[in-house]
């Protein structure tokens, strides 16, 4: 995976750098957020930061209006567009065709064919560039570097030109809640309002309809069949739905807020989201959380454990304002301001 870099590492002596600047965030900063491991199918796209204290996988036409952060290594698969930057605790591996503005990385970091950073690159170790990749700024290394004959590095290469960032976050405390025993079923196509305060588990088969009005849920695990639509009417106040277990769904479930507060889903264990889910809420497991092929997600994202999310999902965290406009995006060239584009037009 860390192909390129590995060749500069092993050409020249290991070396150590100091410590650089510190990045703090809490899981209010950023859109989505894996206490473990992150990882996502083709086609992912995030407004928003992301943060991975477990490493990171993205894979192929990735991207994401903010920076990523994780506590070790990451990758990035081809045709990704990242709008900001990639600190890492461990390594950074970009394959070809991807843009970034600018990369830290703890240790290696390797660049594909035709990779182009706005900025600079800093490593702690090693940095390799393959053919026909653009840096725009400088390239800082520990102990050692590779470039292609036909890469381009527009500022200085050189030892500890400056030291990579690195990246810390809190973690939400452990939740407090719990519903009662035993579960509730409602069956196909029922209409069903329930008032705050503890519930049984629910069990809801498919077409259902279940309203919550403003306040908070203490429920047992739930299970949400086929085309449910769960709606919170946030106009007197936000809904907050605490699951004493885990939150299951079958494909093609809508969570909707229809007034001005906000909607919150949070499970004590796992949060698994069928494919072609429409949500207007925030998730919160933790333990994992996984959110299948072809959904929206019009809230942030967070686990203690891992994230998955599947192919051509995105997920808009409400974070920085609304999507750049294309003039902004020049040094990143056209492909971001096309995807995010599309994106935003799918959602409308």
């Amino acid at each position: 995976m860390y192909g390129i870099a590995a060749v500069a590492a092993a050409l020249l002596l290991a070396g150590s750098v100091a410590e650089g600047g510190l990045i703090q965030t809490t899981p209010g900063d950023v859109a989505v957020l894996a206490g473990g491991y992150l990882s996502t199918d083709r086609g992912v796209s995030v407004h928003g930061s992301i943060g991975a204290v477990g490493g990171a996988w993205f894979d192929r036409d990735f991207c994401t209006t903010g920076s990523v952060y994780t506590g070790t290594s990451m990758g990035v698969d081809r045709d990704a567009v990242i709008g900001g930057r990639l600190v890492s605790g461990g390594g950074v591996w970009m394959d070809r065709a991807s843009s970034v503005a600018g990369i830290d990385a703890a240790r290696d970091v390797g660049l594909g064919r035709d990779v182009t950073v706005a900025g600079s690159v800093t490593a702690g170790r090693g940095v390799g560039i393959d053919r026909g990749s653009l840096v725009q700024g400088d390239v800082s290394y520990g102990s050692g570097y590779w470039i292609s004959g036909s890469a381009t590095v527009e500022g200085d290469v050189g030892r500890d030109l400056r030291q990579p960032d690195t990246w810390t976050t809190t973690l939400r405390d452990e939740p407090t809640w719990g519903g009662l025993g035993g579960s509730t079923y409602y069956g196909r196509g029922e209409n069903v309002t329930l008032a705050p305060g503890a519930h049984k588990g629910l069990n809801v088969d498919r077409d259902a309809t279940i309203t919550l009005t403003a306040g908070t849920y203490d429920l047992g695990s739930v299970w949400l069949g086929r085309d449910v639509t769960l709606v919170a009417d946030t106009s007197a106040g936000d809904v907050v739905l605490n699951v004493d277990g885990s939150l299951s769904t079958d494909s093609g479930v809508t969570f909707t807020d229809t007034g001005a507060g906000a909607f919150l889903v949070q499970a004590d264990r796992a949060i698994y989201l069928g494919q072609s889910t429409q949500a207007e809420a925030s998730f919160r497991s933790y333990a994992s959380l996984g959110i299948d092929a072809d959904s929206e997600i019009l809230g942030r994202l967070y686990a203690a454990g891992d994230v998955w999310l599947g192919r051509n999902t995105s997920v808009d965290g409400g974070i920085g304002g609304p999507v750049p406009e294309p003039a902004t995006l020049a040094l990143l060239g056209t492909g971001f301001a096309a995807i995010m584009l599309r994106r935003r037009a799918r959602r409308r």
